[in-house]
């Protein structure tokens, strides 16, 4: 069972990701202390358990969307081109617009 606290903390860390950029699934489970956490990660956001309009913004960690994305990839595909994310082969350059906590 997934701890509440640990969906809220995901939560908290989605909503820093400024409109425009991304992250990953990994970036998140390292800046909360769970490096080795990153499938969890996914899985929560993924999940609908958190109810978050940034969870668009998080991809894997080779910028590629996710399959399991709520509203599934081409949905992800368009809320992040709508902020200005260029998407080509259904993966972001995360060099160009990739964000990180630290």
């Amino acid at each position: 069972m997934i701890k509440v606290k640990f969906c809220e903390k995901v939560e908290d860390c989605i909503n820093l990701i400024p409109f425009g950029r991304v992250t990953t699934y990994g970036e998140i489970a390292k800046v909360l202390g769970r490096p080795m956490y990153s499938g969890l990660v996914k899985k929560i956001i993924n999940s609908g358990k958190i109810k978050n309009y940034a969870a668009h913004r998080v991809v894997d960690r080779q910028g590629k969307l996710s399959k399991s994305f709520i509203g599934g990839i081409n949905k992800q595909k368009e809320l992040l081109v709508l902020e200005g994310v260029e998407v080509k082969n259904k993966r972001v350059d995360l060099q160009k617009y990739g964000f990180y906590f630290w």
